[in-house]
């Protein structure tokens, strides 16, 4: 019969995992904390005699750095308010002397005050826009 994995596992001990990187691992996650690029730590340890990647550096930081929890910046997303729904309108021009449809273009607020916003399924007039073509010839000349 063949060897099992019983009798292997007695004979051949398991090759260890450790990393180069971790007899300095607080070193350089508090470097790496600390705001030091990638490039300076790698400086740091190769003072220390320890020659690695750039690719593995960052390999390493990523899979043994944890971000500090903030006190609660989830709950402070979850809490902020929408911004309050202005009062229905019909968002109409007002109808009558063109001083007033003119003053109420230019002011950008509604009849009740409010900040007119577009309203995609009412799309503004060409007119509206760009005045009438009477008043945009006589401006002209």
């Amino acid at each position: 019969m063949k060897l099992s994995a019983k009798d292997f596992m007695s004979r051949q001990q398991q090759a260890a995992k450790n990393s180069k990187l971790e007899p300095l691992k607080n070193d350089i996650l508090l470097l790496h904390s600390s705001g030091y690029t990638l490039a300076q730590i790698l400086n740091f340890l190769s003072l220390n005699n320890v020659r690695i990647s750039k690719t593995a550096l960052h390999h390493f930081i990523k899979t043994r750095y944890t971000v500090p929890a903030k006190s609660e910046p989830a709950a402070e997303c979850r809490q902020q308010k929408k911004p309050p729904t202005p009062p229905a309108s019909d968002n109409k021009l007002p109808v009558g002397d063109e001083t007033k449809t003119s003053e109420y273009l230019q002011s950008g607020k509604d009849k009740n005050g409010s900040q007119r916003k577009f309203d995609w399924q009412n799309p503004p007039s060409r007119e509206e826009l760009f005045g009438s073509p009477e008043k945009q010839h006589s401006e002209e000349t």
